[in-house]
């Protein structure tokens, strides 16, 4: 397969971008903490980064739960000819399935992921933390 194939520019189509924060209203506490800890800015340089966080605001992630997301731009991958990859679900361990459950079911409540039904699938597998907190992940290895 020629490596051009593989390496393809995904269509893009650019949205209306969401206004910046009024110049009255405060940075939001979470990008406000990430402003702080960036001490070696200069006076102009911490005004250009916080212009930035302003307008910018709402891409970034305000916590573990939250995703910070691009909604203004939307592509579409052209497989062109590839044949999809569809590989068959692993078993979860006992142990882990509420975990992995209570984690669908956030990802389908923040948007995160969608219900499909799709060609292509690739199983999940689960990491421990070092906090003991159960970590879902997607084996893409098969399509890389």
């Amino acid at each position: 397969m020629p490596t051009s194939s593989v390496f393809r520019t995904p269509e893009i189509q650019l949205t209306p971008k969401i206004p910046k924060i009024p110049d009255e209203e405060p940075l939001p506490a979470d990008l406000a903490s990430l402003l702080q800890r960036t001490p070696n800015l200069s006076p102009q340089q911490y005004t250009t980064v916080e212009n930035i966080l302003l307008t910018h605001h709402d891409v970034f992630s305000k916590d573990k739960d939250n995703f910070g997301t691009c909604p203004w731009v939307q592509f579409k991958i052209n497989t062109e000819t590839q044949l999809p990859i569809k590989q068959a679900a692993r078993p979860i361990p006992i142990h882990y399935r509420e975990a992995v459950r209570q984690t669908i079911l956030k990802w389908l409540e923040t948007g995160a992921i969608v219900p499909c039904e799709s060609p292509r699938a690739s199983p999940i597998l689960c990491v421990t933390n070092k906090d003991g907190s159960v970590r879902v992940c997607v084996d893409y290895r098969n399509v890389n």
